[in-house]
């Protein structure tokens, strides 16, 4: 299928959900490439299979097999669905919005970012890998 503009290939590294479309604003391939200052900005679009009473944003990154965190989402996640509400029933639709500010102390690397949404057992609920490449 084509992909519309915007949309990037789907990673998907475990989810209870199904993840149907991946909009990033920055980027339409990989490595998404973003500058020191930026606020990278896009949707996930997901249909549950499982339930979860809250969810909960994580970002690592990870840089030949290291995996560094990467404070780049507010915790609550349920704040961050513009469609959608918590608690999650399965058969859900969710979008989550993403907005990850790009800080000037980041190093210019180009790295594998893991975000994932955790379920109230802190399993991943959703997780998506996204190829990146960081410069000033």
């Amino acid at each position: 299928a084509l992909s519309r503009s915007g949309d990037i290939e789907i990673r998907d590294c475990g989810s209870k959900v199904d993840i149907t479309r991946v909009e990033f604003d920055q980027c339409e391939e990989f490595p998404c490439v973003l500058h020191h200052g930026e606020t990278a900005t896009g949707r996930a679009h997901m249909v549950a299979r499982a339930a979860t009473e809250s969810l909960t944003c994580s970002i690592i990154g990870i840089m030949d097999g290291l995996e560094l965190p990467f404070n780049g989402c507010p915790r609550d996640a349920c704040e961050s669905l513009s469609n959608g509400d918590c608690a999650v029933e399965e058969g859900e639709e969710l979008v989550y919005d993403m907005a990850i500010p790009i800080l000037a102390t980041y190093p210019t690397i180009q790295l594998e970012g893991k975000w994932m949404l955790k379920d109230d057992s802190g399993d991943n609920f959703f997780c998506l890998l996204i190829p990146m490449k960081i410069e000033a």
